[in-house]
């Protein structure tokens, strides 16, 4: 069966070069986000979703100017978790513990025609620790996720604020901050 015989040498190049992209985007690569590197790298040695597709590429690009005939995203889900499976919450957080993560995972809806972005805030007793901007793609059902690390001594409450690239606050949530 010589009919395809030219599909592998093809096919032997694309993997070649998919794996110089992965070793070009590892995890020193994909630190050089706008976000910091604790918060964008990995998550258990597993890659988080990026931002953007492009190695060190800037969220910043993917947010729409402001434009109020541009149609609004659409929150699906907003769940908080102490983790993310397979690009799921692993679990629904009642309350924060003092030294974890927190994930916000969003499911988002963009019908607007292009990719956007949102801005997801993480305060603690109203000081900003954490701003992430996250891409979002013209997608149905787009999933994606930011996280805060708590300090030690963190008490009181987290606050989460999802606030898109009109300026729009799509949601806030708050948790209790426990030992």
């Amino acid at each position: 069966m010589r009919r395809h015989g030219y599909l592998t040498p093809l096919l032997l190049c694309w993997l070649v070069a998919c794996d110089d992209e992965v070793a070009k985007t590892g995890p020193s690569a994909t630190a050089s986000a706008s976000a910091s590197a604790e918060e964008v790298t990995t998550v258990d040695d597993e890659p988080v979703e990026t931002v953007d597709d492009t190695p060190g590429a800037d969220p910043e690009k993917a947010c729409a100017p402001v434009d109020p005939s541009l149609k609004a995203m659409q929150l699906l889900r907003l769940s908080l978790a102490s983790g993310i499976e397979g690009k799921d919450p692993k679990d629904r957080l009642e309350v924060a513990r003092a030294g974890r993560r927190v994930y916000a995972h969003l499911r988002m809806r963009n019908r607007s025609g292009r990719d956007r972005c949102v801005r997801v805030r993480f305060r603690v007793k109203d000081e900003q620790r954490t701003e992430v901007t996250l891409k979002i793609g013209h997608s149905w059902s787009w999933r994606t996720w930011a996280y805060a690390t708590l300090r030690d001594d963190d008490r009181g409450r987290l606050e989460i604020e999802v606030v898109d690239d009109q300026g729009a606050t799509i949601v806030k949530r708050s948790l209790a901050i426990v030992e």
